[in-house]
């Protein structure tokens, strides 16, 4: 059956094969064997095995887009670092054009006068390299923590080392070719007579890119305030059950079989032995893992008519499963011991062109979740509360889950609502919420359809010694299985483990970007304090106060933040809008966060730039007047 896939195929091509033909070939052949309406449905593909990690496969998403994110980050980092040295280059070009002048008129060419300027540029790129190595290697221990990952700096490979000169090679010229090009202009006579200045063009250029830098920067800021908010959200979120103390045993291979040569199921023995010890509270058993895995998809019948919507997920309990998730019915009731007859009965069908034999599960109990009543009974979709006479409106209704291709079907089961139980996220926070139906994983014979976990609630506690006894027991009752326990609650936070590194490794960036621009302005605030030390003397002669004169100084960079803050917000509200898009169940991005974002980058730069001019304002007037 293509419906029902067990395990993945592997096929090692012949050396020159074209993947497209094979899929192509694949796609006639599914064609040739399947019914037209069930061909349509699927699309046969093949994967490249070195590809899965990156792009991703059958059953994850690859990690090529956090790549290619943390590419871009780093990218506009050293973008940064580069507009850092073009604007205090350029900003200290008047300083330097006395020399540019005497060499021009010793008969230095332009092309010389910019090579000397870019091969300073390059020499300091090589420089940072040489400590970039060493901070990285540092570094790394704890990047790998976080990103748990394995990584090592390839010295032993030609590739790493020709990246890294390229790199240096293309940040030396990025960073040194607009200051090559405007200090290699001036014009010697003009400068020997002392008439050269930066001019407004210059200033103009200056602060466009203190405003790129710092718009890159609160970007990162808002994009690590909503990340982390967003994360703690999904910590925090009320799953609608109890995950507290809930250990996680692998139950495949406990279910018994039935037939001629039939085995019975352990399962009963294992709960029996397991409920005898003190720090148990209470043993279910379960075909999925609770918030992780909403199970297996079924084709749903209503009242004999199928629904016009996708597949229903169906999941296989035991009796104490709502019990032990603290799960309690909203309408009619769950399964117990009281209710045997919720298990139902057993029929079989033949095939007259086929030797299959399908089981039919007939007069069987089934819960169903409050959006699935909500369907049957056609009420509203969500928003309006539903009383319990309207729910109870769904019990008795009857449903048939199964699954089918080619006029067979494999899995037939057939029974009447019972209970309605409330919504629970069955999946991620990802996904939105489904119709969703229960049903005991035991027939007739006792033995059980689909056993795969086995919940053992314990009491509160420390966690080490219930673990020992529940081992011993394990050993006894299936000593050929591994003892694998999970703890429940660390499995549904683990749902978002790649987007919490995510967020840590973003917030570093964020960070690091901040103090890059932040050393930028931190620069052209102590030029430009240099360069207005008489306009300072000569307002304090004529009265100005020390913090008039840090508010003229400051303001006009902490304008150009402003400007920043402005255009970053609307950047950062678009790419976070794509990112959240991915979760059914997401914060509402208020005003707060980016005003949050914005006031520290507005603090930070004001701390920055307040410093210099504090200090330069205190100067006495006097050594300022003073000073050539």
């Amino acid at each position: 059956s293509f419906f029902w896939p067990t395990g993945l195929t592997y096929l090692r091509l012949a050396p020159g094969s074209a993947i497209a033909a094979m899929e192509a070939r694949m796609e006639a052949y599914e064609e040739e064997l399947r019914e037209e309406q069930y061909a349509t449905q699927f699309d046969v593909r093949l994967e490249r095995l070195s590809d899965i990690r990156l792009v991703g496969g059958y059953d994850a998403p690859g990690t090529l887009p956090q790549v290619r994110a943390f590419g871009a980050i780093a990218v506009f980092i050293l973008l940064l670092a580069c507009i850092n040295f073009m604007n205090l280059a350029t900003a200290r070009g008047a300083q330097r054009a006395k020399e540019v002048g005497v060499r021009k008129s010793l008969g230095a060419r332009r092309g010389q006068v910019a090579g000397q300027f870019l091969g300073e540029a390059l020499l300091m790129s090589g420089l940072a390299l040489v400590l970039a190595i060493g901070l990285a290697q540092a570094a790394l221990p704890w990047f790998n923590g976080v990103a748990a990952k394995e990584l090592t700096l390839g010295y032993g490979t030609l590739g790493f080392w020709a990246a890294l000169v390229g790199s240096v090679a293309l940040t030396g010229l990025l960073a040194g070719s607009y200051p090559a090009l405007v200090l290699s202009r001036f014009q010697p006579a003009a400068v020997l007579k002392g008439t050269v200045s930066s001019g407004q063009a210059g200033a103009r250029l200056r602060q466009g890119l203190v405003v790129f830098q710092f718009t890159v920067s609160v970007a990162l800021l808002i994009a690590t305030a909503v990340a982390w908010q967003q994360l703690t959200f999904m910590r925090e979120a009320n799953l609608g059950f109890d995950d507290e103390q809930v250990v996680m045993l692998q139950g495949t291979g406990l279910e018994g079989t039935w037939g001629e040569d039939g085995t019975p199921s352990r399962y009963p023995i294992l709960k029996d032995r397991l409920e005898t010890l003190p720090m148990v509270q209470a043993v279910a058993e379960t075909g999925t893992v609770p918030g992780v895995s909403d199970g297996g998809s079924y084709t749903t019948e209503v009242r004999g008519t199928p629904i016009g919507r996708d597949g229903t997920p169906v999941d296989f309990v035991d009796e104490d499963y709502f019990d032990l998730l603290g799960i309690e019915s909203i309408a009619g009731r769950t399964f117990g011991e009281a209710y045997a007859a919720d298990v139902g009965g057993m029929e079989t069908v033949t095939y007259d062109d086929n030797d299959f034999v399908t089981v039919r599960h007939v007069d069987r109990g089934f819960v169903v979740n409050e959006s699935f009543a909500r369907e049957l009974i056609g009420a509203p979709a969500a928003g309006e509360e539903l009383t319990e006479d309207q729910l109870e409106e769904a019990l008795g209704i009857p449903l048939r889950f199964y699954v089918t291709e080619n006029d067979i079907v494999y899995n037939d089961y057939r029974g009447t609502v019972v209970g309605v139980v409330p919504d629970v996220h069955g999946a991620s926070l990802r996904r939105a919420i489904r119709p969703r139906a229960y049903q005991l994983d035991r027939t007739p014979n006792d033995t059980y359809f689909l056993l795969s976990r086995v919940l053992v609630k314990l009491q509160p506690g420390p966690a080490d010694a219930a673990l020992a006894a529940i081992e011993d027991v394990w050993k006894t009752v299936a000593p050929e299985r591994p003892f694998a326990p999970e703890f429940l609650d660390e499995r549904v936070e683990a749902l978002y483990r790649s987007e919490a590194r995510m967020s840590e490794v973003i917030g570093v960036f964020a960070l690091l970007a901040v103090v890059v621009a932040c050393l930028g302005l931190f620069g052209l605030a102590s030029y430009t304090a240099e360069r207005r030390r008489k306009e300072i003397g000569v307002r304090k002669v004529l009265g100005a106060s020390v913090p008039g004169l840090v508010v003229l100084l400051a303001k006009d960079f902490l304008l150009l933040v402003a400007l920043a803050s402005l255009l970053a917000a609307p950047l950062a509200w678009w790419a976070m809008r794509g990112w959240l898009a991915d979760f059914a169940y997401r914060i509402d991005r208020g005003p707060g966060l980016f005003i949050a974002a914005i006031s520290l980058a507005l603090v930070v730069a004001l701390a920055t730039v307040a410093g210099q001019s504090c200090r330069a304002a205190r100067l006495d007037p006097i050594k300022s007047l003073r000073h050539e």
